[in-house]
């Protein structure tokens, strides 16, 4: 992160986050808080073992990202 310096940083599902992050809630899409100067995003993970997301729950979620990165 600090070699490349991204403007975002994605983790694909919420147990990823929390590992990193050591917080207890989390809620879907921009986070509050930066690291080490990127924004950080939680999306669903798009695997197809995750039937919790309806394939239009997938596409709203990552266009909410992609649009955030179209306002730059």
């Amino acid at each position: 992160m600090t070699k490349f310096h991204p403007k975002y940083i994605a983790f694909l599902g919420k147990i990823a986050y929390k590992t990193f992050s050591e917080k207890k809630q989390i809620s879907w899409g921009l986070q509050s808080e930066e690291f080490c100067g990127s924004k950080v995003w939680v999306l669903p993970n798009p695997s197809g073992l995750n039937r919790g997301f309806s394939l239009e729950d997938l596409v709203h979620s990552y266009q909410d990202l992609y649009l955030e990165i179209q306002k730059k």
